[in-house]
C-alpha cells in the first residue's frame, strides 16, 4: 500500500478528532499523514508547502481562528484553490458538514467542483462508511500510478523541431553522433533520427533522438511531441527553431526561451462597443523553475554566445548574440501583422516573441503519463512579425537555437 495526504479543514476540534479516528484506525496498513487547519488563512498556508491527496472540508468556517463563521467560507476556499496558481489543488476533495442548511444550499457547488459533499453526523456511521470508500479508491488509483511512474526513462533527450529545414538541419549539424539514414525509424508520420553524444560536465553517454513534424503549427506539435514522449519516454525534450520577435526587445538571431508559454488565439468572441473583440482565456504553461535558472546561466555568458556567433559560416546581424528567458505566444498563423503583436501586448506587455508550436509542446508534456519530460522551447528571432519578413536570417537562427540547446545539454544533462 502506498502512503496517503489528507488535508482536514474544520473549525470543530471535536469533529476533526472524529475524523482522524476513523481514517487513522481504518487504514492501520497504509502510511496516512493526516494535517489539519481550523481556519481558511491556515488552510491556504498549508495548501502552499503541500500537495494533498484528499481535501476533508466543511462548508462553514471562519477566515481566522475567533472570527465570526462565514456560511460559505469553504465554498470561498475553494475558489481561491482553483484560481490562485499558488494554492496546490489536492487530487480529490469532499465536503464534509453537519449543518443541513448547509447540505442542501451548496450541493450544487460541490457537485462541480468535487466529488461529494457529505452529512456528518456524530451519532451516525454512513458518514465513515462513504470516507472509507473514497479513501480505498484514492489509495487503488495511487498504487496504479506508482507501477506506471516506476517506469523509467528510455532517452536522455528528445528534440521536435517544425521545419526539416533549417531547423532540424542545425540540429543535425551539431556535433553528435547520429546514426546513418537507413537506421532511421519511420512511423508513418515522423522520421526519427537517433543519436549519442558524451556529456562534457558529467561524461555520461547521452541517447538522443530527433525529429520535425510534417507541418508546422499547433495541433500538429501536440500530436508529434505526443508520439516522441509516449514512444521514447525522454527526461528532457526541447523544441528548437525560429520565431518572430517583439522588434526593440530583441535582435536578429537572439535566442528566447519559453518562460510562460501561452495560446493567443484561446478565448471568447464579445462585440464590446459594436466591435467584435476576441477576449482572451489563456491557460499558460511556464518554465520548470530549475530550467529557468539554468538557462539564465547561459544566458550571462556573454563571452560563450559571442563564441557561437562567431563560429556561424554566413550571415550575421550587426547585434551581439543574446539568450532571454521571457515570454512566448503561439497561435495558429504565421503572423505577418505588427497590429496582432499589439494586440497580443496589450495583454502581456513582456511578450518576446510569437510562434506557431510552443505551447503545444508544453501541455503534451503536462498532459503526459509519468515518468514526465522536462520541457523547454528554444527559438531565435529570424524576423519581427511584419510584412517586411525575408528568410536572410533563417539559417542564422535556426543554428544559435540548435546551439544554446547542445550548450545546455553540454552543461546540464
Amino acid at each position: 500500500m502506498g502512503k496517503i495526504k489528507i488535508l482536514i479543514v474544520d473549525d470543530n476540534s471535536k469533529k476533526v478528532g472524529k475524523v482522524s479516528h476513523c481514517i487513522s484506525s481504518s487504514f492501520s496498513d497504509v502510511e496516512v499523514e493526516i494535517s489539519t487547519a481550523l481556519d481558511i488563512i491556515n488552510a491556504k498556508i498549508q495548501l502552499r508547502d503541500k500537495v494533498f491527496d484528499l481535501l476533508i472540508l466543511d462548508v462553514q468556517l471562519p477566515k481566522r481562528i475567533g472570527e465570526t463563521i462565514n456560511l460559505i467560507g469553504g465554498i470561498d476556499l475553494l475558489q481561491e484553490i482553483k484560481s490562485d496558481t499558488r494554492l496546490n489543488s489536492p487530487t480529490h476533495i469532499v465536503g464534509l458538514t453537519e449543518y443541513e442548511s448547509s447540505l442542501v444550499e451548496q450541493k450544487k457547488e460541490f457537485d462541480e467542483n468535487v466529488m461529494s459533499l457529505v452529512h456528518f453526523d456524530e451519532m451516525e456511521t454512513y458518514w465513515e462508511n462513504q470516507l472509507k470508500t473514497l479513501i480505498s479508491s484514492i489509495l487503488k488509483n495511487k498504487n496504479q500510478i506508482l507501477n506506471v511512474s516506476n517506469l523509467e526513462y528510455k532517452y536522455d533527450i528528445a528534440i521536435l523541431c517544425a521545419l526539416e529545414r533549417p531547423e532540424l538541419e542545425a540540429i543535425l549539424n551539431l556535433p553528435i553522433d547520429w546514426e546513418q539514414t537507413e537506421n532511421q525509424y519511420d512511423d508513418g508520420a515522423l522520421t526519427y533520427h537517433f543519436g549519442t553524444y558524451q556529456s562534457k560536465e558529467s561524461g555520461k553517454l547521452l541517447k538522443i533522438v530527433a525529429a520535425s513534424s510534417y507541418q508546422m503549427g499547433l495541433p500538429a506539435a501536440a500530436i508529434h511531441a505526443t508520439q516522441l514522449i509516449d514512444s521514447f519516454i525522454p527526461k528532457f525534450l526541447f523544441m528548437p527553431g525560429i520565431t518572430g520577435g517583439v522588434k526593440e526587445k530583441v535582435n536578429y538571431g537572439d535566442v528566447i526561451v519559453a518562460d510562460v508559454c501561452w495560446d493567443y488565439g484561446s478565448g471568447k468572441t464579445k462585440i464590446i462597443d459594436s466591435v467584435r473583440t476576441i477576449v482572451p482565456d489563456p491557460n499558460p504553461q511556464r518554465l520548470d523553475p530549475k530550467l529557468n535558472s539554468q538557462f539564465k546561466a547561459l544566458a550571462r555568458d556573454s563571452g560563450r554566445l559571442a563564441e557561437i556567433k562567431g563560429k556561424f559560416q554566413g550571415q550575421t546581424p550587426d547585434t551581439s548574440l543574446k539568450v532571454h528567458v521571457g515570454n512566448l505566444a503561439s497561435g495558429s498563423s504565421v503572423v505577418e501583422d505588427p497590429t496582432v503583436v499589439e494586440e497580443i501586448m496589450q495583454h502581456s506587455r513582456k511578450l518576446l516573441g510569437i510562434e506557431m508550436e510552443a505551447y503545444s509542446v508544453f501541455l503534451s508534456a503536462a498532459l503526459s503519463n509519468k515518468p514526465k519530460p522536462q520541457v523547454a522551447v528554444v527559438k531565435s528571432v529570424c524576423d519581427f512579425a511584419d510584412s517586411s519578413k525575408d528568410d536572410n536570417y533563417q539559417h542564422y537562427a535556426a543554428y544559435t537555437s540548435a546551439r544554446v540547446v547542445f550548450d545546455f545539454i553540454n552543461k546540464y544533462v
